[in-house]
């Protein structure tokens, strides 16, 4: 019985809701927004983009990614709402502690780690190929001297992918502000070249006839569209490693919801323009399976095209590797401090106010993977974990609505006091009644007027208790859930 209650057993608000830990809060929305944006706009674009519309959708790909980013965003403002309410690193895994107890939260934490060792390796041997590229294949052949044929590994060791993970993971063990920095400068060259390939690629495509008929725009039908919706989802998997920095950022209840939702903005955007100008550019089926945007622009004859895109491709990737490896070491962190894995892993250095250990020991496992195996066989690993973590954030969701440990949002006395100035400048801008001083018993002259009676309804929302749940409730909310996923699965 002992152990079963510690199986179920959930973190209490005092536990979750301490006002400073360890790390150090030092990020704004503008840089969580480029953690975000490092994340999600990576390998994902110069790749996926070309695959899934040379072999699944065409042109419809554009439909595609607006399907896939309703399902993102639903995703995302979970990860918003839960950010709100518990402003603590460790992502998925420190919400589900909270709502569903240590069980769940354990697996849904090994899953996220399982994702992000996974994401990491890939983006190494696919940062890796894309440095080769620049030089012709002549990198790779110096990797030749040993080969294997083995299934699920790769036909010679990836020695550049290693340095890749070593770098990244130096990067990560400087600091926050300069693993920040970093990325920003890595994302900034990214959004560059995205702009360039949105502004060429339009030029390219003045009388393009490649969408003039149904059959061109959706030679695959609309069961393709669906079939490369799925895939396109993937491309919008890492804005929740947003979320892992929670605990060193400023004012967490407010920057990082707002990082997730201009992180998807502007992620697809990026995604439905480039998918656009590409498939206008050249008809769908003469896309490449390697590097397809950049060869895109060599087939039209446009080499310098070829090389700024594959710059573009370098800097995105590494981006996206920083964020992730800056991402592991938090939930490590998260779950050793919670008992969940061995207690070293949840040191933080006292001048860099990192989790070393952590970040040592992802270096290393990501290295391992990166060094022996393939791509194609990584990516496969990848989905299961991925849908897991977020069906379980879902429901914890759903659940914590109706569980009264869980209060809606994180009140302090300077949400408060941030939430009585906005509704102020509302006043002034409305300039329907005077403004009070303070928030309590605020002064009406004449008669009460709508704005005045919604103002009254704030001051008692502020003054009373957030939520009228209880333990039926919560419950009930339990037993409808279950109820639910039974019938779905």
């Amino acid at each position: 019985m002992g152990l079963l209650k510690n199986l179920v057993r959930k973190k209490e608000e005092d536990e979750w809701r301490q006002s400073e830990g360890p790390l150090v809060r030092c990020l704004n929305t503008f840089d969580l927004t480029m953690l975000g944006f490092g994340c999600v706009v990576g390998a994902g674009l110069y790749v996926v983009i070309g695959q899934l519309a040379r072999n699944v959708v065409g042109p419809g790909i554009v439909i595609a990614f607006a399907i896939a980013s309703v399902a993102a965003l639903l995703a995302g403002l979970c990860y918003a709402e839960f950010s709100s309410r518990i402003p603590k690193a460790g992502s998925a895994y420190a919400y589900t502690y909270v709502t569903l107890g240590e069980i769940w939260a354990f697996i849904t934490g090994w899953n996220i780690l399982l994702e992000y060792f996974i994401i990491a390796a890939v983006l190494a041997r696919g940062c890796s190929e894309n440095i080769d590229s620049l030089f012709d294949g002549r990198i790779y052949q110096l990797f030749k001297f040993v080969t294997w044929h083995i299934p699920l590994l790769a036909a010679f060791p990836d020695f550049l992918a290693v340095l890749l993970v070593i770098i990244s993971t130096c990067i990560v063990c400087l600091g926050v502000k300069q693993s920040s920095t970093f990325v920003t400068v890595t994302s900034f060259i990214n959004m560059s070249v995205v702009a360039f390939i949105i502004a060429a690629g339009t030029y390219f495509s003045v009388g393009s006839q490649n969408w003039s008929t149904g059959e061109k725009f959706l030679p695959y039908g609309w069961s393709g569209v669906i079939a490369a919706g799925a895939g396109a989802f993937f491309c919008f998997i890492g804005v929740e490693q947003i979320t892992t920095a929670s605990e060193e950022a400023v004012d967490p209840s407010r920057t990082v919801p707002r990082a997730i939702i201009l992180t998807l903005i502007i992620s697809f955007l990026a995604y439905f323009a480039v998918s656009a100008v590409i498939t206008l550019m050249v008809p769908y089926h003469s896309l490449k399976e390697f590097a397809p945007i950049a060869e895109a622009f060599n087939t039209l004859g446009f080499t310098a095209g070829k090389y700024i895109v594959i710059l573009g491709a370098v800097s995105a990737t590494i981006s996206h590797l920083i964020s992730t490896m800056f991402s592991v070491p938090r939930v490590i962190y998260s779950m050793a401090a919670d008992g969940l894995l061995l207690k070293g892993f949840a040191n933080i250095h006292e001048e860099r106010k990192v989790p070393i250990a952590a970040a040592i020991a992802s270096g290393i496992f990501v290295s391992f993977l990166a060094f022996f195996l393939e791509i194609q066989e990584l990516v496969e690993m990848l989905s299961i974990g991925t849908l897991i973590a977020y069906t379980l954030l879902a429901v914890s969701v759903v659940i914590s609505r109706y569980d009264p440990n869980v209060v809606s949002v994180d009140i302090t006395a300077k949400s408060v006091e941030l939430r009585w100035e906005n509704q102020k400048w509302c006043d002034t801008f409305s300039s329907k009644y005077p403004q009070s001083d303070g928030y309590q018993n605020v002064p009406f002259e004449g008669e009460a007027t709508e704005a005045s009676i919604q103002t009254s309804e704030l001051v008692e929302q502020i003054d009373q208790p957030i939520t009228n749940a209880t333990d039926s409730s919560a419950f009930i909310a339990r037993i409808s859930v279950t109820c639910t996923t039974l019938t779905l699965a």
